[in-house]
């Protein structure tokens, strides 16, 4: 596990202070961000199903991250079940997320990024994702203190991983779509 996230700095207002190019190249990706964030959580907030808000949410996770899949897993009694996936290959299946990974992210709700995956142990993962996977994340979708999905992202191609900044924008993205799941939920 390289890092954890349970707060984004898109639950908050940051300061334009900095005027150096770091801190420019920061702002920019932020805005991009946001603009993504702001077009998904209305694409979200007109999904009449829970499968429309699904499919709205992995179009949206595949466009703006370098995964090679996505997937939503819905949780029930502590247990997931794979709901959803997409793929940028045509035809390639759906590695499911390492049990312990899963397990930690129920736990601890909060989102987990991993790199080096091809490094676990199989005591530790899933051997069929151990295999050819270079980074993932997965995050909880909560309501208060309940998980009601999770969002595990995987990249194959060790030269393009995910990474902190495709962390946090995961997070976000889950807690948006928590919002829009609870909202479906009470108008059924």
């Amino acid at each position: 596990i390289r890092k954890r996230l349970g707060q984004t700095r898109y639950d908050f207002q940051l300061p334009s202070t900095d005027d150096d190019s770091a801190g420019s190249v920061a702002r920019n990706r932020i805005s991009q961000d946001l603009s993504l964030l702001y077009r998904l959580a209305l694409n979200m907030g007109s999904a009449t199903t829970t499968d429309q808000l699904i499919q709205v949410v992995l179009s949206g996770l595949l466009e703006a991250t370098p995964a090679d899949t996505v997937a939503v897993l819905e949780v029930q009694d502590g247990e997931t079940r794979l709901q959803a996936f997409q793929s940028q290959t045509a035809g390639e299946g759906y590695r499911a997320a390492p049990e312990q990974l899963i397990r930690e992210v129920l736990a601890s709700g909060e989102g987990i990024l991993a790199e080096d995956a091809h490094r676990l142990r199989p005591s530790q993962s899933n051997l069929s994702h151990a295999l050819g996977v270079s980074s993932f994340i997965c995050a909880p979708v909560r309501t208060g203190n309940a998980a009601l999905a999770l969002l595990h992202l995987y990249c194959l191609d060790p030269y393009r991983s995910l990474g902190p900044e495709d962390l946090e924008l995961v997070v976000a993205i889950s807690k948006t779509m928590a919002v829009a799941w609870q909202s479906l939920r009470r108008q059924a």
